[in-house]
């Protein structure tokens, strides 16, 4: 580009050979001077510049080829010892110095000097084309930069990151910016199609020195205020489900290139959802498979113009040994629309409405270089779950881990449910005896809504009853509440509405709830006194221990049936057994049954059927299997004299389920009398941090992997799915 136009020059040669006028002459000679000068400094500021961003780049560097994952592969744990190091550090030059994009080549090729035990030093330079300098013969301005790594191979990286990455930097050739929000293409490729291939330069370049190539269709960054009123870190996070300009698409991924060394890793990352799901509010959904998450298909969603749509929140994360010159490798995405990056899952989310912190506990065995990937894996529609704060850490991140049981939920008693059975009302039948025979149990909604309780936005729903939609209830007798609190309450022992003795039954209800402590409370009373055989006290416990759970059953007793007459029964009659089972483990009720119809079930294979394949009550109350995948968490077999006895179980949750609480009428004798229970209540007690956990606490079976049992992939393993951080792997 010509700076100085010929015809000034022209005119300063022409005044410098006119003999006639000093003036001229001077005034000419200085022109040329000024000129001279002020081009000069703009190059000597581009000099300046260009100085800065290698002086920049030699310090990356440095910390780069500091880090002991990529230290490894000079000590000879992870490569073939100086050969691979040196070359893997020259790579990142190479790409930092087209991140940068300074337009010009490096001039001298001992950019990285290392001698295998000793010191390393990083030299670069570049010659800066100059403008206005060309006039007195400067063609080029020489730039150089240096920088000091170690006086050893050996010393260790003092952040510990191996990635660290809060998606703060802004701009780029592939950026575009809009107001709020920027959208970063693949290659500068339309954002209207995706892409399985990731392309020859990165997506994004954090600030933290972590390159991200893309596959899909763009990664999208959202500063505070425009999505997410707080994020973790800085002013921005990242959105994989980006906005690809036609507000019906987006899924994405970005992938990075970690050097791992031997030994213990965790992955820290921060996840918010953006769409909002009623149902779910306010637990979060997260798992270290896909299992673990295979129930959550919600489609009760609010927010922008998706509503009614599954998953549209989750985001995936893979990490997959890399092999050489190839890029990450592929999965197909949920809805079999596209291929994004990434193979190996190690942590998915599907939904928390804040942000939360997630923790990966990685143990190398094959050193080496592998791909960390994010990806969008729900519903494709360019609402998506918000990322922040991603860290790759040696040994274990030194921040303390974020408590992540929901706030409304935390600081110990607050009820999420409770139903004492008050509504619907129902009068006792004929003979009066203080029953109602014909009861709903379905109407029988409870509280779950406003504070202190849990799920405010939930569609309310009721029980179900097993084996027929019809349940009894105790009602007001002459005038008088025989309930625990208010005028009703549940007896599980049925008649039927024509008035025979019916089967025992059970009743059961879905709970949403994640890792933590809880606390089922409820009134417990015998409707058969058998004080007159002899039978007295209470025999309650709060979980049952091998072998029998009372004494064996004596048939031919006679007791006093509360407001009525007397029975030739059994010792058991009265017993109930109260029980809290992951719906991923059992065959769960069918709603929707009309009054007294049979209870179908849908079997964990996926069937139907009135016969549940694993009942939510199998029981052999003589030969108790402590490791049922539906547990007793308390029983009650009898108190005299019609007492109201107030009962509490505590439970474990070490994963996020629906977990369906079940009363149910386990006497030997199906008499149509026996056990009642009122005041149901469900609270929760704290997170996995809980400082006193409950004692004699009952853990729900989950499916497998089992929390705190490893993952195996190839060159890695994971732990699945940590009740609490856990400690390095071994």
């Amino acid at each position: 580009m010509t700076i100085v136009p010929a015809r000034v020059l022209g005119f300063a040669r022409r005044f410098g050979s006119d003999t006639g006028g000093g003036i001229a002459i001077i005034f000419a000679l200085g022109a040329v001077v000024l000129i001279v000068a002020s081009g000069g400094g703009i190059d000597l500021m581009r000099s300046y510049q260009a100085k800065q961003k290698l002086s920049e780049i030699a310090t990356l560097t440095c910390q780069y080829a500091s880090r002991p994952s990529v230290l490894q592969l000079l000590n000879g744990t992870g490569g073939p010892g100086a050969t691979s190091y040196q070359a893997t550090v020259d790579g990142y030059i190479d790409r930092a110095v087209t991140t940068q994009k300074m337009g010009w080549t490096l001039t001298n090729t001992d950019r990285f000097v290392q001698s295998g035990t000793g010191p390393a030093d990083v030299k670069l330079a570049v010659a800066v084309p100059t403008a206005f300098a060309r006039i007195i013969g400067i063609t080029q301005l020489p730039v150089t930069a240096a920088a000091h790594c170690y006086d050893g191979p050996n010393a260790p990286d003092p952040s510990g990151f191996v990635v660290k990455e809060g998606f703060e930097a802004t701009g780029g050739a592939n950026a575009v910016q809009k107001g709020g929000w920027a959208y970063y293409t693949i290659d500068g490729r339309s954002i209207a199609r995706p892409s399985a291939n990731p392309g020859s330069t990165p997506v994004y370049t954090g600030t933290g020195s972590a390159v991200w190539y893309g596959t899909g269709y763009c990664l999208e960054t959202d500063e505070v205020g425009t999505i997410s009123s707080t994020v973790p870190e800085g002013r921005q996070s990242a959105e994989l489900d980006c906005e690809n300009g036609s507000g019906r698409a987006g899924n994405s991924a970005i992938s990075t290139k970690v050097d791992l060394r031997a030994g213990n890793q965790e992955l820290r990352y921060f996840y918010r959802s953006r769409v909002t799901y009623r149902n779910y509010d306010p637990a979060y959904l997260c798992g270290s498979t896909a299992g673990d998450l295979s129930w959550a298909n919600d489609t009760a969603s609010s927010g922008g113009p998706v509503p009614n749509v599954s998953r549209t929140n989750q985001i995936n994360v893979y990490l997959d040994a890399a092999t050489a010159g190839a890029n990450a490798p592929l999965h197909r995405t949920l809805d079999g629309r596209q291929e994004l990056a990434g193979a190996n899952l190690i942590d998915s989310c599907v939904y928390a409405p804040a942000w939360i912190e997630r923790s990966v506990r990685i143990f190398v065995s094959t050193p080496g270089s592998y791909w960390l990937t994010f990806a969008a894996d729900g519903q494709d529609d360019s609402y998506g779950g918000q990322i922040d704060s991603i860290r790759l850490c040696n040994g274990t991140c030194p921040d303390a881990l974020q408590d992540n049981f929901p706030a409304a939920w935390a600081g110990g008693g607050k009820v999420l449910f409770a139903d004492s059975f008050e509504s619907p009302t129902y009068a006792e039948d004929v003979p009066r005896h203080g029953i109602a025979k014909g009861g709903n149990l379905a109407l029988s909604r409870g509280s779950t809504g406003g504070s202190p309780l849990g799920w405010p936005a939930q569609d309310p729903s009721g029980w179900t009853t097993a084996p027929v939609n019809q349940v009894n209830y105790g009602t007001l007798h002459n005038g008088q509440s025989g309930a625990s609190q208010g005028s009703q309450y549940v007896l599980l022992d049925g008649w039927s509405a024509s008035g025979s003795a019916d089967k025992n039954r059970k009743v059961m209800r879905p709970f949403l709830l994640d890792p933590g402590y809880y606390r089922v409370s409820y009134g417990y009373i015998s409707i058969v006194d058998l004080s007159g055989a002899g039978v007295t006290g209470t025999s309650c416990q709060a979980n049952p221990a091998s072998g029998a759970v009372y004494p064996a059953d004596g048939a031919g007793l006679t007791g006093t049936i509360r407001h009525h007459t007397t029975l030739a029964t059994g010792r058991w009659t009265n017993l109930v057994g109260v029980f809290m089972s992951n719906g991923q483990l059992i065959s769960t009720p069918v709603p929707g049954a009309s009054q007294g119809a049979a209870t179908s079930f849908r079997n964990p294979d996926g069937s139907l059927s009135a016969t549940p394949a694993v009942p939510p009550d199998r029981v052999d109350w003589q030969r108790y299997d402590a490791g049922a995948v539906n547990p007793v968490i308390d029983t009650c077999g009898y108190a005299d004299s019609f007492r109201w006895v107030p009962r509490t179980a505590s439970v474990k949750i070490t994963k996020p389920g629906i977990y369906w609480l079940t009363f149910s009428a386990n006497g030997g004798t199906a008499d149509g009398n026996g056990g009642g229970i009122d005041d149901v209540k469900v609270t929760a007690l704290g997170g996995p941090y809980l400082a006193n956990p409950p004692g004699n606490t009952t853990t729900i079976p989950v499916p497998d992997p089992q929390p705190g049992t490893r993952i195996y992939f190839t060159g890695f393993s994971i732990v699945a799915d940590p009740f609490a951080p856990t400690a390095p792997l071994q």
